[in-house]
C-alpha cells in the first residue's frame, strides 16, 4: 500500500474519531460511534502490522486504549439502563428504582473518567503518530 493511500485512510478514521470525541460521555451515539471508529482503525493497523510493513510500529497510544475502555464502561451502563427499562415495560413490571439509581451513579462516575481521559488524548495528532 502506498504511503499516500495509507495516510488518507488513517486521516479519514481519525477525523471520524475526532468528530465523535466531542460528544463522549453522556451522548450514547457518540460513545457507540467512537468505539466503532476506533475498532476500524485498530483493524487497519493490525492488518498493516501483519502485512510486513516494518517501517512503523502501527500501534495506538496507551491513552487512547484507556479512553476506549472508559467509554466502554459508560456504554455498558447506558445499555443496561435501556435494557432494564425495556424489560420492565415488556413484562409490565415496576422499574427497580434502587438499581436504576445505582446504574445512574456508576454511569456518572464513568462519564467523569471519560472526560478526564479524553483530556489526555489528542486525536488530531494521531495521524502523524501512526504514519
Amino acid at each position: 500500500m502506498k504511503k499516500s493511500d495509507l495516510e488518507k485512510i488513517v486521516d479519514k478514521r481519525c477525523r471520524h474519531l475526532q468528530k465523535e470525541q466531542a460528544g463522549l460521555g453522556e451522548n450514547v451515539e457518540a460513545n457507540h460511534n467512537f468505539r466503532v471508529e476506533l475498532k476500524k482503525l485498530r483493524a487497519l493497523l493490525r492488518l498493516l502490522r501483519h502485512n510486513g510493513e516494518q517501517s512503523h510500529s502501527f500501534h495506538l497510544p496507551k491513552s487512547l486504549h484507556q479512553l476506549y475502555g472508559a467509554v466502554g464502561d459508560v456504554r455498558s451502563y447506558q445499555l443496561q439502563k435501556t435494557f432494564v427499562n425495556l424489560a420492565c415495560k415488556e413484562l409490565a413490571y415496576p422499574v427497580p428504582t434502587g438499581y436504576m439509581a445505582l446504574l445512574h451513579r456508576l454511569e456518572q462516575e464513568a462519564i467523569m473518567r471519560v472526560k478526564e481521559k479524553a483530556k489526555l488524548v489528542s486525536v488530531a495528532d494521531l495521524p502523524e503518530q501512526l504514519v
